[in-house]
């Protein structure tokens, strides 16, 4: 049993500093961030997506382009 327990703990060490060695995202890319609506112009899905946009841009510093 101690040695299943020490192989389990081996194995998760591994696992783990494995992934913390992996390579950060390049977000963002200085392109604008498209927002697709599905449904028609003036509705509530584009009401509440123009709502949203100020609260987008300001932190990300990029564009918002709701289509």
């Amino acid at each position: 049993m101690k040695k299943l327990f020490m192989a389990f703990i081996c194995c998760s060490l591994l696992f783990s500093a494995n992934f913390s060695f992996a390579e950060e995202a390049q977000f963002p890319k200085n392109e604008p961030i498209n927002y697709l609506i599905p449904f028609s112009p003036g509705g509530e899905s584009d009401l509440f997506a123009r709502l949203q946009q100020p609260y987008v841009v300001l932190p990300c510093l990029l564009q918002l382009l709701i289509q």
